[in-house]
């Protein structure tokens, strides 16, 4: 789906939205970004995510983008507490 807009729209791929069917309607919808939970599940389920998104988009003829989303204000919270005690 081709759109003459400045929003996008971004779905976070998780484990009730991880599989082919979904993610593919997902992309038939409308989706411009695939974003990547890095605090849950493992790095082979990040792996299978990802290798769907690409997947599908050979299929459809285009790249989108896709982020991770790593560990967030607790992973940060522990590097300033490491800077802190040095």
């Amino acid at each position: 789906m081709k759109r003459d807009s400045y929003t996008k729209i971004v779905a976070t791929i998780g484990p009730s939205s991880s599989d082919y069917k979904t993610i593919k309607a997902l992309f038939k919808a409308g989706v411009d970004v695939f974003r990547l939970n890095f605090s849950h599940g493992t790095h082979e389920d990040h792996a299978e995510r990802h290798a769907i998104i690409r997947q599908i988009e050979e299929e459809e003829g285009r790249t989108d983008r896709h982020f991770r989303r790593h560990a967030g204000p607790e992973t940060a919270h522990r590097h300033l507490a490491r800077g802190r005690k040095r």
